[in-house]
């Protein structure tokens, strides 16, 4: 999220459409991703080939919520994020 954060002050990803590509380094390719509530970006991980869904809604003046989940190639499932959790 840190390269997310940096690289949205800088091209402003507000507007672009879900499933469009928002930018692509070597190690990750990142999208935007609709969500009815939240702000929702998906992750491809290129070493891991693993894909990553990051969350954020804003509740109550003060209150924010991040969630992160273990998803796949559509950004639709919400899986756990660790593969050993119970």
């Amino acid at each position: 999220m840190r390269e997310y954060h940096w690289r949205n002050q800088k091209q402003e990803f507000l507007g672009t459409r879900s499933g469009e590509l928002l930018f692509e380094t070597a190690h990750l390719k990142t999208f935007r991703v609709s969500h009815f509530a939240e702000l929702r970006v998906g992750f491809y991980f290129k070493d891991l080939d693993e894909y990553g869904l990051y969350g954020f809604f804003a509740g109550e003046p003060g209150e924010y919520f991040d969630s992160y989940y273990r998803t796949d190639s559509t950004f639709q499932e919400e899986g756990r994020l660790l593969h050993d959790d119970d």
